[in-house]
């Protein structure tokens, strides 16, 4: 849009005002004395590049939904939503909320699982690309809780459906259908060591590790507290620690 005889700020907001579905091609183009050719392959071009983020963050909502359902999806949050950050995967971050503004208008092709599989697959995505960073063990006094440590408490076995779903791909098996509600509480991190993000069902030592590490207890406090031996608390503790939930000193 080089040739555009209007001011960038101009041609920014008229093309905005395009993407958005405010105006048709015909009326970008002839504000902008471009060949209405040309604004449509440009309006492609960012439709087709946001469809690849989406597809690409949120992968096995993509692969589980029909076909028609997804291109829906994507047409109503590219006119919704169109892209403004210039980090390509961060315009795909309110794809959740809008998914649940649709469940909460009425969508029959959705509902609170689709949208809580949404958040989980964004939220390994943001772990992933944290600008935090990470404490070394050598200089660690105390254990410390990941800082890249992000909490979800669902309604629904997301992860657990999540888990299957990946593996049935990858074996190229049938793939599950989606669950009945119950809930299940996750966490998603960036592992210290690997730096892969990862994603965990929280049961009761990994909580209790977490609890033990967020409250600053001592090792003998948390064996008076829990009825544990000292040798146990370690034992959750380095179970925690492989995990990536927290980060222990170096021994």
């Amino acid at each position: 849009m080089s040739d555009s005889k209007i001011g960038m700020r101009e041609s920014m907001e008229l093309f905005h005002k395009l993407l958005s579905g405010e105006i048709t091609p015909e009326e970008a183009a002839e504000q902008s004395d471009n060949p209405v050719e040309r604004v449509e392959i440009y309006r492609n071009f960012v439709q087709n590049h946001l469809r690849s983020i989406l597809e690409k963050n949120f992968v096995v909502l993509y692969q589980m939904l029909p076909k028609d359902v997804w291109e829906r999806l994507v047409k109503a949050y590219f006119v919704s939503h169109p892209p403004r950050a210039f980090e390509i995967n961060a315009n795909a971050e309110r794809f959740p909320s809008f998914l649940e503004s649709l469940v909460q208008e009425g969508d029959e092709d959705l509902n609170g699982f689709h949208v809580e599989l949404a958040e989980l697959e964004w939220r390994e995505w943001q772990v992933y690309s944290s600008p935090e960073d990470m404490p070394k063990p050598a200089e660690l006094e105390v254990p410390v809780l990941n800082p890249t440590l992000t909490i979800l408490d669902f309604e629904h076995p997301v992860l657990s459906f999540a888990m299957v779903w990946r593996e049935a791909m990858r074996t190229e098996t049938k793939p599950p259908v989606a669950p009945k509600a119950h809930k299940e509480l996750v966490f998603v991190l960036r592992h210290p060591e690997s730096l892969n993000a990862m994603a965990h069902i929280v049961d009761d030592e990994l909580l209790f590790a977490f609890k033990v590490v967020y409250e600053d207890m001592s090792i003998p406090h948390a064996a008076h507290e829990s009825g544990a031996s000292v040798a146990r608390i370690k034992q959750v503790l380095q179970r925690a620690a492989r995990a990536g939930v927290i980060i222990l000193p170096e021994d």
